[in-house]
Formats: C-alpha cells, sequence, structure tokens
C-alpha cells in the first residue's frame, strides 16, 4: 500500500513540474523531450592533396571532428567534401583542422 501510495505521489509531482520549462512535464517524466533538430550543411574545400596517403590522412583525422556527419576526398580534383552539424562546428574550424595537418585548404565556391 505504502508503495501504491508513493507511486501516486511521484506521478502527480511529474505532471504539475515547474511550467516554464520548454517541454510539457508529462514529457520531462516520460523521457520524451525532443532534441534540436540539426542543422546538416555540406563545404567543399580546395586543399593541395600529393597523394594516397594525403587522402588516408585527411579521412583520419577530419571524420573524427566534432560534427562531422559524411567526408569524401576527390584526390583528381583536389577536394574534400564534408556534411556537417553547424550547431556543434563551422567552415572555420574544419578549414583550421584540415591545415593543421599540413594543407593548404580554401573554400570552393
Amino acid at each position: 500500500m505504502k508503495k501504491l501510495l508513493l507511486t501516486i505521489i511521484a506521478a502527480t509531482a511529474c505532471l504539475t513540474a515547474v511550467p516554464s520549462f520548454t517541454a510539457s512535464a508529462t514529457e520531462i517524466c516520460q523521457g520524451t523531450t525532443k532534441k534540436p533538430k540539426a542543422e546538416i550543411k555540406t563545404v567543399t574545400f580546395h586543399a593541395n592533396l600529393h597523394c594516397h596517403a594525403c587522402e588516408k590522412k585527411v579521412m583520419e583525422n577530419i571524420s573524427f571532428e566534432k560534427g562531422v556527419k559524411d567526408l569524401k576526398v576527390n584526390m583528381e580534383k583536389h577536394e574534400i567534401t564534408v556534411k556537417y552539424d553547424a550547431s556543434k562546428t563551422s567552415v572555420e574550424k574544419l578549414s583550421a583542422a584540415i591545415q593543421k595537418l599540413g594543407y593548404k585548404v580554401e573554400v570552393a565556391e
């Protein structure tokens, strides 16, 4: 009986949570609050890539940068195309990460 009473009190507390939250009390108690939708963007860089070792170096390092969702390296065109979450990183941060690997980088138009 005590457990039932405590459960009812806990449920009531969840349903009467502070209304200043953007999510409803029911969503908070049930853990169904929605995350803000990620803003996925794509940027293409021109870089002075010389060989397949350069390609491998970029793939192994830039793919682990915060916010990177997809990465493609085109040796023939000397291009690096990055699909990223704009809420977690920026073109400037991605460019700096590639430059840190030793490559000259500019954003493709």
